[in-house]
């Protein structure tokens, strides 16, 4: 799924009663491991920046694609795509950042970072990854200098986890910050003068505020030695909330309670999971499909499979335009949940795209082996 992985197995330890220090110690450790350490953390950020304001500059150690970018120049407009060799999502997002790189590419300077980098990943490496993603990645790339760039874009601007695209207006500010795949309506806006950058400001302000009171319920929470009886968990949640209303539907909240639902009464769980998905947060999806395979020892009643396969719709929606590999993984589960959901004829259907999914696949990957024979015939390759 998407950006859940180090936010769910959060939760995960959260709710499996880890003491609270401990717990914290565990995370740290598994987000250093995964990314790497290859920055400088010793070196201090330039500073603290938001939507709207000037971005920090662009500091790299080579670039190996395309044209060198000193500078941002008024009147031209920027997207700077964070990316590293292991990310896969941002592996997945390349090709659609390519085609939108191409669609304005008179008006829109494209720029791939990488950052994140594992120790042991070379420069070479980089290179020969770049290379063999040929046009898939047909935009301008470069490595990171020393973490600079991570530091002051990323941990700058609060931003956490790649992909992450940073788009830059022609005035020179930092118009938006966001996910590759949701770029195309923003830029529209932002070439056609039609981006309100105020507005945007005022969205991510909110935004960063309500994730760091739900991250704070987060860690609270551990506090109650009652968070493993279900019903004084909802009344907590609940009493907080009404105290603090800007935590309702963040993260944590949300899946505290859709989780504690499914132990105590899976038809409010229903309703409650209906309300998730038809709100504009994120990742709604997420919190459904993954509470539900994480807790596949409680007898769910068909409904609840039901509304899994509703989530599943949705994220395929996502899934098919980020070209996500090996769809048909997803499809047959949610076969599986419209068919334990008493739904024959969408089990049926859905099942039928994922071996059609299946069947393309494979032909993609046939398609690369005779590729590879023909360059073995002719005595030459990439490599």
């Amino acid at each position: 799924m998407k950006m859940l992985s180090c936010k769910y197995y959060f939760f995960k330890l959260v709710r499996n009663g880890f003491k609270s220090c401990l717990l914290l110690i565990i995370f740290n450790f598994i987000v250093l491991y995964t990314f790497g350490q290859t920055a400088d953390n010793s070196a201090p950020i330039l500073r603290k920046i938001e939507v709207g304001d000037y971005p920090p500059p662009i500091k790299v150690k080579e670039w190996i694609k395309g044209s060198n970018i000193e500078k941002f120049e008024k009147g031209q407009i920027y997207v700077l795509e964070f990316w590293a060799t292991w990310c896969k999502p941002c592996i997945r997002a390349m090709p659609h950042l390519s085609e939108l790189a191409s669609k304005y590419k008179d008006k829109v300077t494209f720029v791939g970072i990488s950052i994140y980098e594992l120790e042991k990943t070379s420069v070479q490496e980089i290179k020969t990854f770049v290379d063999e993603m040929g046009d898939k990645m047909s935009y301008n790339v470069a490595i990171d200098s020393n973490g600079f760039m991570a530091r002051n874009w990323m941990d700058g601007t609060g931003s956490d986890g790649i992909p992450k695209t940073f788009l830059i207006d022609s005035n020179g500010k930092l118009a938006w910050i966001g996910q590759p795949m949701n770029l195309e309506n923003v830029l529209e806006q932002v070439i056609n003068k039609q981006w309100d950058l105020e507005k945007e400001k005022l969205k991510v302000r909110e935004r960063n505020y309500k994730d760091s009171i739900g991250t704070v319920f987060s860690y609270t929470i551990l506090d109650y030695e009652y968070i493993n009886i279900p019903d004084s968990a909802i009344v907590e949640i609940n009493r907080r909330i009404k105290k603090e209303p800007k935590l309702q539907y963040t993260y944590f909240p949300t899946i505290y309670t859709f989780q504690e639902l499914l132990n105590i009464d899976q038809k409010k769980a229903v309703a409650y999971g209906k309300e998730i998905l038809s709100l504009d947060i994120d990742p709604k999806y997420d919190i459904i499909i993954e509470s539900i395979l994480n807790n596949e020892t409680i007898h769910f009643i068909p409904e609840i499979y039901l509304l899994g396969a509703e989530a599943y719709e949705l994220f395929m929606a996502e899934a098919i335009k980020g070209e996500y590999p090996d769809l048909s993984i997803y499809y047959a589960r949610m076969a599986d949940w419209y068919f334990k959901g008493g739904d024959q004829q969408m089990a049926i259907l859905t099942h039928k795209k994922a071996i059609e999914s299946m069947i393309k696949d494979q032909a993609k990957e046939l398609e690369e082996l005779q590729k590879k024979l023909l360059e073995y015939q002719k005595g030459k390759t990439d490599k």
